[in-house]
């Protein structure tokens, strides 16, 4: 962020980068600190970065809902519901109050509002305590329970859940993106649930995947260069808001909005941010992954004294004398 600024220039420059810069310049503490994601929308160091924040705190509540699985289920249990039902009606209750939209809609016209729903619900933490422990519940069952006994009705009624839950999460706004707006009350359960009820999905099949009842499904998920762009997905997360922000902010001349040059657009942003992540993922994360492995790996239990090969010359020698014994008698 801090070389940004002599990557390019252009009329737009100090509206759109130059912000971005100046703001990284007085709030990249927040960042180090990991509580960027409750500092006012426009004062963020790197906006699209507020979910790291997020998910490291997130990632230090999960420590008490790990601990109570560990002591007692149902502790856990009962903390991870009541995560999940307070983090509901706090969406929702602000939502209703407010008078807000149920999610981000680009299809906006009311762009303070915009900002208001994205600074009070999208990038709070709060928000996301639904889908968190839903994960947590899935990473405890394939540790606990991988080889529970489904039954085709039961198989059939959990895909049959988890394509109407995805399918309305995603496209459940479509009333609203279309002008026809549902009472407030549709609205705050919308907000409330839309991010529980799609991760739901998700979770349906992880589990169904790694379990090994829907290989087929599995196939497609374990595609090659799927697993290649898989290891870039963190870095081009990271270095897609300077990719976008250096192409709008040089640019010397309007764009004609159309379907292919909106295509054109996007397909250049991905490719270009999918190249700067290649570059930071050999440069960055791999070398930085390697080092936290090396560090942790003194952590694990020593390997037993007796060698595989050692394992193997005693087994031999055993049956030797078991022979001999055979040939004796």
């Amino acid at each position: 962020m801090f070389f940004l600024p002599w990557l390019a220039s252009g009329p737009f420059w100090s509206e759109l980068p130059g912000v971005e810069v100046d703001n990284c310049r007085k709030s990249w503490w927040a960042n180090l600190l990991f509580i960027n994601n409750w500092r006012p929308v426009n004062e963020m160091c790197m906006q699209h970065s507020w979910y790291i924040s997020a998910d490291m705190q997130l990632h230090i509540i999960a420590v008490f809902v790990l601990i109570g699985l560990y002591r007692n289920v149902f502790i856990g249990i009962a903390l991870g519901f009541f995560l999940i039902l307070g983090g509901s009606l706090a969406v929702g209750i602000i939502t209703y109050v407010n008078d807000y939209d149920p999610t981000i809609l680009l299809s906006t016209v009311n762009v303070p509002q915009l900002y208001r729903i994205i600074e009070d619900i999208h990038v709070k933490t709060f928000t996301y305590f639904g889908p968190y422990c839903i994960g947590i519940g899935v990473g405890y069952l394939l540790l606990k329970h991988p080889k529970v006994d489904l039954g085709i009705g039961v198989k059939f009624f959990g895909w049959c859940c988890a394509i109407v839950l995805g399918v309305s999460s995603l496209y459940g706004t479509h009333r609203w993106n279309t002008g026809k707006f549902p009472s407030a009350e549709i609205t705050a359960t919308y907000a409330a649930l839309h991010r529980t009820t799609f991760v739901l999905a998700l979770a349906w099949v992880t589990y169904m995947c790694i379990t090994g009842r829907a290989n087929t499904m599995a196939s497609i998920l374990e595609f090659g260069p799927f697993i290649i762009m898989s290891r870039l997905t963190f870095m081009t997360y990271l270095m897609q808001g300077p990719v976008i922000w250096t192409r709008y902010g040089s640019l010397k001349e309007r764009i004609f909005y159309s379907h292919f040059n909106m295509l054109y657009e996007y397909m250049g942003n991905l490719i270009l941010s999918l190249a700067v992540a290649f570059v930071g993922h050999l440069l960055v994360e791999a070398p930085f992954a390697n080092l936290e492995r090396l560090y942790f790996s003194q952590f694990k239990p020593p390997p037993s004294k007796e060698t595989p090969s050692d394992l193997c010359q005693v087994e031999t020698e055993a049956n030797a004398g078991e022979n001999e014994a055979e040939k004796s008698s």
